[in-house]
């Protein structure tokens, strides 16, 4: 069984590549996926193998699509893999996580293995999330919700999901899958981009598991390194933008997804 660990980073927001190095047990091939932010320093030998993914046909030009067609599309990139594991470029990891995940793998049952947001957020905490973090404006999150209103995708149907961590077996339905939810963000988002919300809708054959996010990094001694910067609107702004129109978006997505209403306590 060929398995395959990859991680992947676009944009001008991280060029930390790990060198890992002894950490990685026989018959686990580690790839690191990236544009041409990091092409000079994904040429050191740090134990990865690079894919350059502006050198991809495809490959869109904004940095959050690209991370996701990096991410999403793992057929693609790894056409001979019996399985893939995704994991984001947030921890710095060792050798324990490696064998651990690698073993895991080896003796999964499951097609497509994802981690239960400990939240576990309805689809309309989902898009205020997003805005109270300033990923997008008011306009922006009315308009995600509209085309997944117009996509007749269900609310009911909506599952929180930790999409940082993807065990996937290279399968056809896995593989329309994972085609089937990057068409939805390339066709949905025009700037930032959030994969959660329409992983549960792309007919993904998903099993999910709770804490192993905990069990595989933090138990393990994994430290967790990395905090996007650039990306959010600053505190105070966001504040002003909750008391102002959070209100409003709130009563809007509640009215476009009735019967489905996010607990506001929670927001």
């Amino acid at each position: 069984m060929k398995i395959i660990f990859f991680t992947c980073a676009t944009g001008p927001y991280d060029g930390f590549i790990q060198d890992i190095r002894g950490m990685v047990p026989d018959g686990l091939e580690c790839y690191y996926l990236h544009d041409e932010h990091l092409k000079s320093e994904a040429t050191e030998d740090k134990g990865w193998k690079y894919i350059n993914l502006d050198t991809v046909e495809g490959c869109p030009k904004h940095y959050g699509l690209k991370q996701r067609f990096g991410r999403l599309l793992s057929h693609r990139h790894f056409s001979d893999a019996d399985m893939t594991i995704y994991f984001d470029n947030k921890w710095i990891l060792n050798s324990i996580f490696f064998t651990t995940i690698f073993e895991y793998a080896k003796n999964s049952p499951f097609d497509c293995v994802v981690p239960r947001h400990p939240e576990q957020r309805s689809l309309i905490e989902e898009l205020m999330f997003a805005f109270k973090r300033g990923t997008w404006g008011y306009e922006e999150t009315l308009g995600i919700a509209n085309k997944i209103k117009k996509y007749g995708l269900s609310s009911n149907k909506f599952i929180s999901t930790l999409t940082l961590f993807l065990l996937r077996k290279n399968t056809p339905q896995v593989n329309r899958a994972n085609e089937k939810w990057y068409w939805y963000l390339k066709n949905t988002y025009e700037k930032e981009v959030r994969d959660q919300p329409f992983f549960p809708y792309s007919g993904m054959p998903f099993t999910l598991v709770d804490d192993i996010m905990h069990s595989m990094c933090v138990d393990f001694g994994c430290e967790f390194r990395y905090e996007p910067t650039g990306r959010r609107l600053p505190e105070k702004l966001t504040k002003q933008l909750d008391i102002k129109k959070g209100g409003k978006l709130l009563t809007e997505l509640n009215l476009l997804f009735i019967p489905v209403a996010a607990n506001v306590n929670s927001i």
